[in-house]
Protein backbone atom coordinates (compact mmCIF):
# COMPACT_ATOMS: atom_id res chain seq x y z
CA UNK A 1 0.00 0.00 0.00
CA UNK A 2 3.13 2.66 0.59
CA UNK A 3 4.42 1.76 -2.86
CA UNK A 4 1.00 2.53 -4.33
CA UNK A 5 0.77 5.45 -2.15
CA UNK A 6 4.34 7.07 -3.02
CA UNK A 7 3.97 5.94 -7.05
CA UNK A 8 0.90 7.61 -7.05
CA UNK A 9 2.12 10.79 -5.53
CA UNK A 10 5.29 10.33 -7.99
CA UNK A 11 2.87 10.55 -10.45
CA UNK A 12 0.84 13.65 -9.27
CA UNK A 13 4.05 15.61 -8.79
CA UNK A 14 5.43 14.90 -12.73
CA UNK A 15 1.86 15.91 -13.95
CA UNK A 16 1.84 18.89 -11.73
CA UNK A 17 5.60 20.13 -13.09
CA UNK A 18 4.18 19.31 -16.55
CA UNK A 19 1.13 21.05 -16.76
CA UNK A 20 3.02 24.12 -15.44
CA UNK A 21 5.78 23.58 -17.85
CA UNK A 22 3.48 23.66 -20.65
CA UNK A 23 0.96 26.63 -19.13
CA UNK A 24 4.45 29.02 -18.89
CA UNK A 25 5.81 28.00 -22.50
CA UNK A 26 2.09 29.02 -23.98
CA UNK A 27 1.22 32.21 -22.05
CA UNK A 28 5.35 33.35 -23.16
CA UNK A 29 5.53 36.48 -24.81
CA UNK A 30 2.73 39.32 -25.17
CA UNK A 31 -0.66 38.45 -24.51
CA UNK A 32 -3.44 39.81 -27.31
CA UNK A 33 -6.30 39.71 -28.50
CA UNK A 34 -6.97 39.55 -32.00
CA UNK A 35 -10.39 40.38 -33.59
CA UNK A 36 -10.56 38.78 -36.97
CA UNK A 37 -14.28 40.77 -38.11
CA UNK A 38 -11.99 43.70 -37.72
CA UNK A 39 -8.58 42.54 -38.22
CA UNK A 40 -7.56 44.61 -34.86
CA UNK A 41 -5.48 43.33 -32.64
CA UNK A 42 -5.61 44.40 -28.64
CA UNK A 43 -2.95 44.55 -26.21
CA UNK A 44 -4.46 44.64 -22.66
CA UNK A 45 -1.13 45.60 -20.84
CA UNK A 46 -0.50 48.53 -22.64
CA UNK A 47 -4.34 49.11 -23.27
CA UNK A 48 -3.11 50.01 -27.26
CA UNK A 49 -4.90 48.82 -30.50
CA UNK A 50 -2.77 47.10 -33.59
CA UNK A 51 -4.77 48.03 -37.03
CA UNK A 52 -4.48 48.74 -40.62
CA UNK A 53 -4.66 52.31 -41.64
CA UNK A 54 -6.13 51.94 -45.81
CA UNK A 55 -5.12 55.46 -46.53
CA UNK A 56 -1.89 55.22 -45.69
CA UNK A 57 -1.34 51.27 -46.09
CA UNK A 58 0.24 50.71 -43.13
CA UNK A 59 -0.23 49.38 -39.49
CA UNK A 60 -0.68 51.44 -36.75
CA UNK A 61 -0.60 51.90 -32.77
CA UNK A 62 -3.31 53.79 -31.25
CA UNK A 63 -4.90 53.94 -27.63
CA UNK A 64 -8.06 54.41 -29.21
CA UNK A 65 -9.71 52.63 -32.99
CA UNK A 66 -10.32 55.09 -36.40
CA UNK A 67 -13.81 55.78 -36.70
CA UNK A 68 -15.63 52.70 -38.32
CA UNK A 69 -13.35 50.02 -37.04
CA UNK A 70 -14.81 48.79 -33.64
CA UNK A 71 -14.42 46.54 -31.37
CA UNK A 72 -16.64 45.48 -28.08
CA UNK A 73 -17.31 42.87 -25.47
CA UNK A 74 -19.64 41.01 -28.16
CA UNK A 75 -16.86 41.10 -31.26
CA UNK A 76 -15.46 37.53 -31.41
CA UNK A 77 -12.13 37.67 -30.58
CA UNK A 78 -9.18 35.25 -30.02
CA UNK A 79 -6.42 35.54 -27.29
CA UNK A 80 -2.96 34.54 -27.96
CA UNK A 81 0.76 34.72 -26.87
CA UNK A 82 3.25 36.10 -28.89
CA UNK A 83 7.08 36.61 -29.08
CA UNK A 84 9.17 38.17 -32.10
CA UNK A 85 8.90 41.33 -33.78
CA UNK A 86 5.85 43.70 -34.47
CA UNK A 87 2.28 41.12 -33.60
CA UNK A 88 0.76 42.70 -37.31
CA UNK A 89 3.93 40.93 -39.25
CA UNK A 90 2.19 37.64 -38.64
CA UNK A 91 -1.11 38.72 -40.11
CA UNK A 92 -1.46 36.76 -43.08
CA UNK A 93 -1.17 33.26 -40.30
CA UNK A 94 -3.80 35.21 -38.09
CA UNK A 95 -6.03 35.47 -40.94
CA UNK A 96 -5.86 32.00 -42.10
CA UNK A 97 -5.87 30.78 -38.79
CA UNK A 98 -8.48 32.86 -37.26
CA UNK A 99 -10.30 33.84 -40.48
CA UNK A 100 -12.12 37.28 -40.40
CA UNK A 101 -15.59 38.06 -43.17
CA UNK A 102 -14.36 40.74 -45.42
CA UNK A 103 -10.85 39.85 -46.72
CA UNK A 104 -10.47 42.33 -48.86
CA UNK A 105 -11.84 45.46 -46.58
CA UNK A 106 -9.15 45.21 -43.97
CA UNK A 107 -6.04 43.28 -45.67
CA UNK A 108 -3.48 45.68 -46.73
CA UNK A 109 -3.06 45.57 -50.36
CA UNK A 110 0.82 44.81 -52.01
Amino acid sequence: MKKFIAGLAFMLTVGLVNAQDSTSASTSGTKYDYYPESNVYYNDVTQTYWFHDSTSNQWKNAAHLPTGVAVDEKTQKNTFYYSGGDVWEKNADHVKMYGKKDKAKTEPKE
